[in-house]
């Protein structure tokens, strides 16, 4: 039996974050029915009672030796984890969670990431030094995979993929339904916009959709 652990921007409330999270459990199960998931959370409770899998805190070195040690694959991503825009301590805890993953002999993969800006020099030398030491390195958009060249990760070679969430199966709640009902026949496209500090683009965006 195999066991995987997950790591990403998991139990926090995102709910992109969180759709990558299903999606990846689901095609996990629908490879190895019989796999054990271990997804490293700040609410590992939570994540636990929604996905089926074993929850871990993913802060606090005790816990994490713990899960890691029974590792078959530690699977980091999908998401953009990889960046120092929203925070400059995110893209070390990442970075140090997978280097202690591949110390303690669990098998490594990128999965399906957006990789950048990383505009540290520090930074930039412990992604070009950890990601180069993977065992599998997926993308999820193009320009990641100029970041990586520019970054100087070349191996193992990265494959360009797409984000897990598409695959997701739609859920045709009485809501939606109802909604599409009211649009007519055609092709709908939504669009979940992020809070900014200017809103100045808000009516061009709209304008355009």
């Amino acid at each position: 039996m195999s066991r995987v652990v997950l790591s990403g921007y998991y139990g926090f409330n995102n709910l992109g974050d969180e759709a990558v999270l299903a999606a990846t459990v689901d095609a996990l199960r629908a490879r190895r029915p019989d796999v054990e998931i271990a997804v490293l959370s700040a609410a590992p409770e939570a994540t636990g009672r929604a996905f089926a899998v074993e929850g871990v805190p993913r802060a606090g070195l005790r816990g994490l030796v713990r899960v890691l040690r029974r590792c078959d694959l530690f699977l980091s991503g999908g998401g953009s984890l990889f960046q120092d825009v929203t925070s400059w301590r995110s893209p070390w805890y990442y970075l140090g969670v997978l280097a202690l993953a591949r110390r303690l002999g669990c098998r490594t993969a990128v999965y399906a990431q957006g990789i950048g800006p990383l505009r540290g020099r520090a930074i930039r030398s412990a992604a070009r030094r950890q990601l180069n030491a993977v065992d599998l390195l997926t993308l999820r958009d193009r320009e990641s995979l100029s970041v990586l060249a520019a970054l100087g990760v070349d191996r193992p070679p990265a494959v360009l993929a797409g984000d897990p969430a598409l695959l997701l199966a739609p859920e045709w709640s009485a809501r939606v339904l109802a909604e599409m009902a009211q649009w007519g026949e055609g092709v709908h496209l939504g669009l979940a916009l992020r809070s900014w500090k200017d809103d100045a683009w808000l009516d061009a965006v709209t304008t355009a959709a």
